[in-house]
């Protein structure tokens, strides 16, 4: 996650990114300052030329002395970075009405006072932004989102037990607590999604957290919904150092 600040008065623009990265330093969080700038053209430019993850959050003055607003700046924002958090700042709260006339969704409006308010409002808007980043990144991290019979389906990765190939060509089945769903796929493909799954055979990818029992001698491994599936020579050295480490 990445923070962005756009101010145009040098005092406030210092007070925010001080601010900012010594609450950082403090609360030991994955967040970076991206870039703390007077000028939006280079907020947009940065925006542009950088490969963005989702959820970066912006403090933005409403109020800047160019030809770019921050509510224009936000907008743009907006195009590039749809999941933006904006935190707009202003020295006048009745130009906060705009921000619902031009339909952009703030997380939060600071009008500027004293360093001490300002600082509490600016470190509850990064708490709340990294709560949800942290949330995202772990849903994402948690889930396989596969195409089946047409719709994308998001499947929690802790009710999948292992994927192998179908007898019909070009096609996998999935094998879930409770059920097994056949979708169209690749072994190869859906291995580098997730490092939780491993191949147990060049046909199979198990999920590494739901084997319950490895029977080395028969090279079988068994998950935590009474299936099992045969493993190869090959894999099942690699999936013993695996789950002798956890």
């Amino acid at each position: 996650m990445k923070i962005f600040i756009c101010e145009d008065e040098p005092v406030i623009l210092n007070l925010l990114s001080t601010s900012i990265f010594q609450y950082i330093l403090f609360k030991d969080i994955d967040i970076k300052i991206g870039l703390a700038t007077q000028s939006p053209e280079e907020i947009i430019e940065t925006l542009q030329n950088e490969a963005l993850g989702g959820d970066n959050l912006f403090f933005l003055d409403i109020d800047l002395k160019t030809e770019i607003d921050g509510i224009t700046l936000a907008t743009e924002i907006k195009k590039i970075d749809y999941n933006a958090k904006i935190v707009f700042i202003t020295s006048h709260g009745e130009l906060t009405s705009l921000v619902f006339k031009y339909q952009i969704e703030a997380m939060d409006y600071i009008i500027k006072s004293t360093p001490e308010i300002i600082n509490e409002r600016v470190r509850t808007c990064i708490d709340l932004a990294y709560k949800r980043f942290v949330y995202n990144k772990k849903s994402k991290e948690d889930n396989l989102l596969l195409k089946i019979n047409g719709v994308f389906t998001k499947i929690s990765l802790e009710n999948v037990m292992f994927i192998e190939s179908s007898k019909r060509a070009h096609k996998l089945v999935i094998h879930l607590v409770n059920s097994q769903v056949e979708f169209f796929g690749t072994i190869r493909e859906i291995e580098t999604m997730k490092k939780s799954l491993v191949r147990g055979h060049n046909s199979i990818l198990v999920n590494i957290n739901n084997i319950d029992r490895v029977d080395v001698p028969k090279r079988m491994l068994y998950f935590k919904n009474g299936e099992y599936c045969f493993a190869s020579t090959r894999y099942m050295v690699g999936i013993k150092k695996i789950l002798s480490i956890r």
